[in-house]
């Protein structure tokens, strides 16, 4: 790169230093680490035909004082959990 400077010159001094891109990331995250603790204690499923009992049970446990989620839509398996 440096001959694009002056091509005229056909030998360049230099001296540099270079961190490695992963080192400084690593470092960077490491500093930024979190722990995330849910605070849910039961995930209800959507199905549309039990969705009368999830709602019956989800208020029970609600009303015990329990965190709850009822995943809002009839998504596939998969996607809910």
């Amino acid at each position: 790169m440096t001959g694009h400077i002056d091509p005229k010159k056909d030998f360049y001094a230099g001296v540099g230093g270079s961190i490695g891109m992963s080192r400084l990331l690593a470092k960077i995250f490491e500093e930024k680490k979190t722990t995330q603790n849910t605070v849910t204690e039961y995930l209800f499923l959507h199905f549309p035909e039990t969705l009368l009992e999830t709602y019956t049970i989800a208020g029970k446990l609600s009303d015990q004082g329990k965190n709850i989620e009822i995943y809002p839509t009839a998504d596939k398996l998969g996607k809910q959990f």
